[in-house]
């Protein structure tokens, strides 16, 4: 405060310099102009909690298991980090995951490292054949995880081809553009070698699969044969596989005077690998390049970058190669970010437009331009220095700013150009602080509403303190050099009967002030009808004299009502009818989501053929721009449209999901969910009765509490109306209780016929079929996978499993004879919160 009333004071010292200070406020603009381009321009904000994610796996342990020997001993570790809001967990069958989520105050490369050594420090006594966990810092970015852009590939050449020339040509020069995260290339399926064989065969010449792929190693493999002494020096030698021609007629095994080849005993075979997931736009199968930005990027700068790239990419491009773009998530950004731009342009326009018709003075309006101009580029400059975002929030916090920065100019104007003296800053140093200060309440709201809102405050914070320097220093420099003519004003009629009525409201207001207080506290309202019913604990004396009066029934029934009403004024009705019954949304494009789940063991093909279904239905519909169709599994798939911009806003969006609800109803056995517009549809097929009743219990016994729960269970289906309870996990997503068989192995009968447990499981797996790679093997310079099928795993049903002789041939055994199978319910996933 003393610098500033110094600085006034120092006026005409203020006046000597104008030139410098104009050069000065100059040069800083033209920076802020130049970092306009390099801002973060997004729609909504990115901004969000930090969270750490820990993942471990044991392969075919339990969930009981995984969480007693791995969570629990994990969450115990973690619970005494400093910072940690919450921690949930999910343990599965072979994997599980624990989150930690953060308060605001911790560092999460901290908290990384602290999770790291404790992780460090209690890996001793984890189960030894458990993974080491890892340790995945979250920031969760709903825009950042999404492509942003996809392109199609299109070529007169194999799948295949295509997606080699776009992995090896395309793919790197856009990886090297600054901003983007990561590209991902969709439409074909690596090619692998199949060696299919006959089981049976192999059985009887008594060659196992381990064996064929140590041979296969051996010949592929560089092997090193150690070192020698040549010519006065130490050279190593190796064998090298060939590098001519590739050749299957490999030796395998010598069986009394014959050799064994490879192709006596099996056939070997390159194709496509099979189809984990599906991809594909508007329906078509293409090769597919989707691209995602990292958090903070001005991405319409970066989708320009990359097209700009792409064009000058394709000259150099083989013949007959086209990319197509098919989608770009700027567009939208761009016409919602226009609206906004073109609100703001038109909301300056009509301020400048008034302070013409009042001043009548171009010198004047001038005046406020340029400090206008400098405010903003200024403001531009810090907004890159303190990493805003320009989204949709903060651009509504500049146009809302743009008001009091004008308001600000205006003033100091007005009183330089009267009074001659800079005075009248400390009363607008005052008002801009207390705006300032209204704003702060941000920083005290809930985390959720305080990371979509901060940059808002930030905005409005840095353009208010930019105008006080502004006011401060600029305008008097430019007033210097631009002078206003003073002029004598009369005041009207009008003005003098607008003086007296406002004089005479003030005298009215002071004179019956208590009436007018209460008046205004009766207007807002207040807050009995936030006043608790009757309080739980009759036990105080405040207790029992607040429900012998204001929680008596008959107060409550025949007096509350009137009070909360008259007396609740406008607080009550904005807290029943609009605060409870609001929810935040952001600002994003119509889409229509259309997803599916299958029962265990159903395939992606599968999935994929009802999805097929749905595509081709949607083809006949020229109101869509585009649909995008994963199908990740046979487990679950997803389907998003798109509506051209003519169609977003009106009422086709609902008639296609109708549409689609009397489609997909056609298609049993899957679990449909669309939603997007309206109430969102479910058709339940995957659980398996409605749910009119739910208990959910937590404790942090397992054991204890899933006996309590099989004991309410038995209470429960005692009475005569209930059919059915189902004891359950606490995920979001349910289905149907998936089951597996259980082999009980007799161990007495095993070592009888002189057999293990591993080796019937060897024997099971060498006739069932396997669709993931056995081993990798280099092959004229390339890393190809290699995965083994038999003839006889067509058609290896259940009857097979018990009834196939398994083991070798002096000793076959059946599984009829020394196990019994049975159908067990599988293990649920084990969710914890806070231990």
């Amino acid at each position: 405060m003393k610098t500033i009333l110094l600085l006034q004071k120092n006026y005409k010292n203020v006046m000597r310099n104008s030139f410098k200070i104009n050069i000065a406020f100059l040069i800083l603009t033209f920076i802020g102009l130049y970092f306009i381009p390099k801002l973060s321009v997004r729609l909504n904000p990115s901004r969000s909690l930090a969270s750490i994610t820990v993942n471990y796996y044991w392969q075919n342990a339990s969930s009981f298991a995984l969480e007693r020997q791995i969570t629990t001993p994990l969450e115990t570790g973690f619970s005494t980090i400093k910072g940690i809001q919450n921690i949930n967990s999910k343990s599965s069958k072979g994997s599980g995951y624990i989150t930690l989520e953060l308060d605001k105050f911790s560092n999460i490369d901290m908290v990384r490292f602290e999770v790291s050594s404790i992780i460090r420090r209690l890996y001793k006594k984890l189960p030894k054949q458990a993974s080491y966990p890892t340790v995945e810092v979250n920031k969760p970015d709903e825009e950042s995880n999404h492509a942003f852009l996809s392109y199609a590939i299109i070529a007169p050449l194999t799948p295949f081809e295509i997606q080699e020339t776009t992995k090896n040509k395309i793919a790197p020069n856009i990886n090297g553009i600054k901003g983007i995260n990561t590209t991902n290339i969709y439409g074909a399926n690596p090619k692998e070698w199949v060696i299919k064989y006959h089981a049976n065969y192999l059985k009887q010449l008594n060659i196992s699969k381990s064996e064929i792929s140590t041979v296969l190693r051996n010949y592929f493999n560089k092997t090193s044969l150690g070192k020698i002494f040549y010519n006065e020096q130490f050279l190593t030698v190796a064998i090298y596989p060939t590098t001519q021609k590739i050749t299957w007629q490999i030796p395998i095994k010598k069986i009394g005077d014959r050799i064994i080849y490879l192709t006596d005993i099996a056939k070997i075979t390159q194709k496509e690998q099979e189809a984990y997931s599906y991809y594909r736009i508007n329906g078509l199968n293409s090769i597919n390049l989707s691209i995602t930005a990292n958090k903070g990027v001005n991405t319409i700068t970066l989708a320009n970058t990359i097209d700009t790239k792409l064009k000058n990419l394709h000259k150099s491009l083989p013949k007959g190669f086209k990319i197509i773009q098919n989608y770009n998530a700027t567009t939208y950004i761009k016409k919602e970010l226009n609206k906004i731009y073109n609100r703001t342009t038109y909301t300056i326009i009509i301020l400048l437009l008034f302070i013409l018709i009042v001043s009548r003075s171009w010198r004047y309006l001038l005046i406020t331009i340029l400090s206008l101009i400098a405010n903003l580029s200024i403001a531009f400059l810090l907004f890159w220095l303190f990493d805003v975002e320009i989204q949709l929030y903060s651009l509504a916090g500049i146009t809302i700013s743009l008001g009091l920065i004008l308001d600000n100019s205006i003033v100091i104007i007005d009183h330089i150009k009267q009074q001659g003296n800079r005075n009248i800053f400390i009363p607008i140093f005052a008002s801009t602080l207390t705006t300032i200060g209204a704003l702060s309440i941000i920083y005290f709201l809930d985390e959720k509403y305080k990371v979509n809102l901060i940059d808002f405050a930030l905005v409005i914070i840095i353009n208010l303190g930019v105008s006080l320097v502004i006011a401060l220093f600029l305008i008097p420099a430019l007033l210097d050099k631009v002078p206003l003519k003073i002029r004598q004003k009369k005041t009207s009629k009008y003005n003098k009967h607008f003086i007296n009525f406002y004089a005479g409201f003030i005298k009215f207001t002071l004179r019956y002030k208590k009436l007018m207080i209460s008046f205004i506290i009766l207007l807002f309202g207040i807050p009995f009808f936030m006043l608790p019913q009757k309080l739980e604990n009759n036990v105080t004396w405040y207790q029992k004299t607040y429900n012998t009066t204001l929680g008596n029934k008959w107060y409550r029934e025949n007096v509350r009502p009137y009070i909360d009403r008259y007396l609740g004024g406008s607080f009550r009705l904005f807290n029943y009818y609009v605060f409870e019954s609001a929810q935040y949304n952001r600002n994003e494009q119509t889409k229509l989501y259309i997803t599916a789940s299958m029962e265990k063991g159903a395939t992606v093909h599968q999935m994929n053929e009802a999805f097929l279904q749905i595509e081709n239905y949607l083809l006949q519909f020229n109101q869509v721009k585009q649909f995008t169709t994963n199908v990740y599994s046979g487990d679950y798939a997803r389907t998003e449209v798109t509506f051209k911009k003519e169609f977003e806003k009106s009422s086709f969006p609902f008639i296609l999901k109708s549409k689609m609800i009397r489609k997909v109803l056609d298609l049993g056995g899957i679990n449909w969910s669309i939603f997007g517009v309206g109430n969102g549809f479910n058709n339940g097929s995957s659980s398996s009765d409605p749910i009119n009743f739910s208990v959910k219990a937590t404790g942090y016994n397992y054991d204890d509490l899933n006996v309590w729960a099989d004991t309410l269970k038995q209470k429960l289906l005692k009475h005569p109306r209930i059919q059915k309870v189902e004891i359950r996990d606490n995920s979001t997503w349910h289905r149907k209780p998936s089951y597996q068989y259980v082999l009980n192995l007799d161990k007495e009968l095993l070592a009888l016929y002189n057999n293990s447990p591993q080796k019937i499981y060897q024997n099971l797996k060498e006739f069932t079929l396997s669709k993931y790679q056995d081993f990798n093997l280099t092959i004229n310079g390339k890393y190809l996978p290699i995965r083994f099928e038999s003839n006889e795993s067509q058609n290896f049903d259940f009857w097979h499993i018990k009834n196939t002789l398994l083991g070798n041939k002096e000793n076959p055994i059946s599984l009829k004879n020394i196990a019994t199978i049975t159908k067990e319910k599988e293990d649920e996933n084990i969710y914890k919160k806070n231990q």
